[in-house]
């Protein structure tokens, strides 16, 4: 699935009309390129399009064709009609039905393309099954998708061979995380703010609020802005903010943005609140995973 970024904007500025073709052109463009690739275009959805392929590395190589064609093309319009691309990628089967295709694979694709940031490709682990790595991909770890059952595994496709991203290629499987929460615990450290929490304390709220369980009184943060629960033998963060949760493994460059999503914890590593790592006075919390007593 692949989204442009910004179209209400546009159809304000230009009207519906002019707005109208100037996307129906990247559109075209979009289904003229993945064509070449070995896709087809299964239908369109205002600003976005659903493409099918018969494989996963013409998807692949669809894709990262896809964004540089398109960013070629955001540097030689104007400014204000530039409309990033967002891409999500996803590997199942399919029912079709007429000229339409159903399937937890559209589901994932579509869910994919609305959470990658302007200028991403995002993709499931089951893109790689199997296969050779053709591609640059940072581990994005298991996260929980609205309305799809189970965490999955994702990735971020690096697309661009100019960008100094430290992106990693893909490897092995995750191992296994064990299933008991005997001994397990985590702790979250913010300046001179320290709290630990046994794994059947859990969930607990980080936020604004006097009530939160790690109480972080910055403007930017939400009276409950994130919550930690123990499932399925991981410790779980979930965003529940108005402005975002971002996470950064320790020792990585690399940082996960989370708007209503969830991701597993693993290790040490940093959350900010409200803003991404870096932004001015951005509320950063620092925490410590224990798997074992």
């Amino acid at each position: 699935m692949a989204d442009l970024s910004g179209s209400s904007r546009l159809f304000g500025l230009l009207g519906t009309e002019a707005a109208a073709r100037f996307m129906t052109q990247c559109l075209d463009a979009m289904a003229t390129l993945s064509q070449r690739h070995g896709g087809r275009v299964v239908k369109r959805l205002g600003d976005g399009v659903l493409l099918l392929f018969g494989a996963a590395p013409e998807a692949l190589a669809a894709c990262v064709a896809l964004q540089r064609d398109h960013q070629r093309s955001l540097a030689r319009g104007p400014a204000e009609l530039r409309l990033p691309l967002r891409i999500g990628l996803a590997c199942g089967e399919l029912a079709m039905l007429g000229d339409d295709c159903y399937g937890e694979a559209v589901n994932l694709a579509a869910r994919l393309s609305q959470l990658a940031g302007e200028g991403q490709v995002w993709a499931t682990e089951s893109v790689f099954e199997g296969q050779a790595a053709t591609v640059r991909a940072r581990d994005l770890g298991c996260l929980a998708l609205r309305g799809i059952a189970g965490a999955r595994r994702l990735f971020q496709i690096e697309w661009d061979d100019g960008a100094d991203s430290g992106l990693l290629t893909l490897h092995g499987e995750l191992a296994p995380v064990p299933a008991t929460s005997h001994g397990a615990s985590i702790e979250l450290r913010r300046a001179d703010q320290q709290a630990a929490f046994a794994a059947a304390s859990l969930p607990i709220h980080i936020g604004r609020s006097g009530e939160a369980d790690f109480v972080v009184r910055e403007s930017v943060v939400s009276r409950r802005h994130a919550s930690i629960e123990r499932r399925e033998g991981s410790f779980l963060l979930t965003d529940l903010s108005s402005y975002g949760t971002w996470l950064r493994p320790h020792g990585s460059a690399n940082e996960l943005p989370l708007r209503r999503t969830s991701c597993v914890l693993h290790g040490r590593g940093e959350i900010a609140l409200g803003a991404p790592f870096g932004s001015p006075g951005v509320p950063v919390v620092s925490f410590s995973v224990t798997e074992t007593g």
